[in-house]
């Protein structure tokens, strides 16, 4: 290598390095902490507002924190009694990112959704019901209107109908 291209390669480590120094960016995650909803709300440029749920899950002591953005978009994450995510609802015209929203659990969404595709490789999924592991995600959508719902089953509180949960 010249020490032209070394140069390049050392600059570029460098700033890979320095890049994973950083604090890492927290998510509002299903199954993890309440306290980084606000992450969120910044990452999606949205609105945030917190209610009490009504019937059963307020007596379960469940709020939801609704973020809307400017363009229609809307994500809706459900907060235990003691501060533990427990399902998210998103509609609107964009689908948002499940990665950063499912976190360790976004590997077995991938896997369900890749094992349906290869068992019908012809069909557009434009409604899916998946379920692998603790994890099941319900979505539909087309062009400009995307609906959908995750929830971890075994976080649920007593007595919460997820069903109720838009």
């Amino acid at each position: 290598m010249t020490g032209r291209r070394l140069g390049c390669w050392t600059s570029w480590l460098a700033c890979g390095a320095a890049l994973m120094s950083l604090p890492g960016v927290s998510w509002a995650v299903l199954g993890e902490s309440v306290a980084s909803v606000q992450a969120d709300q910044i990452r999606l440029h949205g609105l945030r507002r917190v209610t009490a749920k009504a019937s059963a899950a307020a007596a379960a002591g469940v709020q939801s924190h609704e973020i809307h953005r400017p363009d229609g978009m809307a994500l809706t994450e459900y907060v235990r009694a003691d501060g533990i995510v427990f399902a998210l609802a998103w509609h609107g015209p964009l689908k948002p990112d499940l990665r950063p929203l499912l976190g360790t659990r976004y590997d077995d969404y991938a896997a369900a959704v890749d094992a349906r595709r290869a068992a019908m490789p012809r069909l557009r999924l434009r409604a899916a019901a998946l379920q692998h592991g603790d994890l099941i995600v319900r979505e539909t959508g087309h062009f400009n209107s995307f609906v959908g719902r995750a929830w971890a089953p075994g976080l649920v509180p007593a007595g919460v109908d997820v069903d109720a949960l838009r």
